[in-house]
């Protein structure tokens, strides 16, 4: 029994042009910016100025807590 791919080699749609409709090719002179139901693309910049978190406050505490197991060094065995 021979194993089907699991992706086939030819599609339906191989061999169909794409082409974009002239009606949407060009914008119109008057095109007005959408709203994509407020979503914004931000750069890099934006993304890590707008995240930026020192983590402060948890090293600050992290600095306040007794010694743990997991955190002493290792005693050396003899």
């Amino acid at each position: 029994m021979q194993k089907q791919p699991l992706f086939p080699r030819e599609r339906a749609m191989d061999g169909v042009p794409f082409m974009i409709s002239e009606k949407f090719a060009c914008a119109p002179e008057g095109m007005q910016p959408v709203d994509l139901l407020g979503i914004t693309i931000k750069t890099l910049a934006e993304i890590e100025k707008e995240y930026d978190y020192s983590f402060r406050t948890e090293q600050s505490a992290a600095a306040r807590l007794p010694p743990s197991p997991t955190r002493c060094p290792p005693v050396p065995q003899s």
